[in-house]
């Protein structure tokens, strides 16, 4: 299903990109994933960092990453 962009709201002061790419690897469990869409503003980034994540993505063998920067340069 396309989710509801338009219920998409910005919440609290900083972001979590590591916890939440974690999460996101735990809940598909044994599930072959083709690839990550990260979108982020690249601000007030907290928990595991970018070599961090790449650790996990490469353990799960992901095989693409994107990041989309989105918000005001």
């Amino acid at each position: 299903p396309i989710p509801d962009l338009d219920a998409v709201t910005a919440e609290g002061r900083y972001s979590n990109l590591g916890q939440a790419v974690r999460a996101a690897l735990e809940r598909s469990r044994d599930a072959a994933i083709a690839a990550v869409i990260v979108l982020s503003d690249g601000r007030r980034n907290l928990g595991p960092q970018g070599e961090e994540i790449a650790r996990l993505l490469g353990q799960r063998k992901v095989a693409h990453t994107l990041v989309v920067p989105v918000g005001d340069p």
